[in-house]
């Protein structure tokens, strides 16, 4: 893999009022806004954060909702057509010239960029697709070089991302709650442990365990409390303050809420929870 970049920007997008294929690969990283994207027949849906890929010959047409902003760049895998420096507009689909197209992807190295795919929760990406566009447009003698090396340093990214799936990574968050419970655990702050954005993050999670992140973050601080309660006789407020509640009054409403008793009626009765 020996990136090429042909190509930069960070813009808006218009409606696309027919397919239209491209004589070189793209990336198309949305910054904000939402829609739907279809490329060769089958749709996906875009929001923050979600990363489109499309190799040299793909038909794809673009359908914004919420007016989208985003970082394009269109890129060889290899720089054995560094004599074509000017951008290559894609065409409409009908009008495309098969001859014309630059297959480099199949030297690429991963066949991940075989083919067409969209990777969402992508916010990894974000400021290493934006700096390379930034670079490219600054116009600089090496501009070209330096967007290419963090376009590079992009796709060594993406395919361990985009293999470990959405069970994959719920399987992480989950594990990463187990062993942090204790401490200040938010949504927010797990999506920046994992670098996914917060909505994704939220819906992998709900779709692979069943409750959202906040009730499973409960579920183990309670699990863990009622153990302390039964095994222990540390006082109602240190465990509240082990098992990562912000004071025993919260720590109590929580308990009462989902146990149906106090914590010192749990402990009283003798429960292992």
């Amino acid at each position: 893999m020996n990136i090429f970049v042909r190509y930069a920007d960070i813009a808006g997008y218009p409606p696309m009022q027919y397919r239209v294929r491209a004589y070189d690969c793209r990336f198309f990283f949305i910054l904000s806004g939402s829609g739907k994207i279809e490329i060769d027949g089958t749709e996906y849906r875009f929001a923050p954060d979600t990363l489109c890929y499309y190799p040299a010959g793909s038909a794809y047409t673009i359908i914004p909702e919420e007016q989208p902003r985003f970082v394009s760049v269109n890129f060889d895998f290899t720089r054995e057509h560094t004599d074509i420096p000017s951008v290559m507009p894609p065409v409409p689909a009908e009008s495309y010239e098969r001859k014309r197209r630059l297959d480099t992807q199949n030297g690429c190295g991963e066949d991940i960029f075989i083919s067409p795919f969209v990777l969402h929760g992508a916010s990894f990406l974000r400021e290493v697709l934006t700096k390379a566009a930034e670079e490219f447009l600054c116009g600089s003698e090496h501009s070209e070089n330096r967007a290419a090396a963090l376009v590079q340093y992009a796709c060594y990214l993406i395919p361990d991302r985009h293999a470990e799936g959405d069970a994959g990574l719920c399987a992480r968050i989950a594990d990463y709650i187990r062993a942090n419970y204790s401490g200040k655990l938010t949504l927010a702050g797990l999506s920046e442990v994992f670098s996914y954005h917060p909505n994704y993050l939220g819906t992998v999670f709900r779709n692979g365990t069943g409750v959202t992140v906040h009730r499973y973050i409960m579920n183990i601080r309670l699990k863990k409390a009622s153990e302390l309660l039964a095994a222990t006789p540390l006082p109602v407020a240190e465990i509240a303050s082990l098992v990562g509640f912000r004071n025993a009054d919260h720590f109590s409403a929580c308990f009462s809420a989902n146990c149906g008793m106090s914590p010192t009626e749990y402990r009283s009765r003798g429960f292992l929870g």
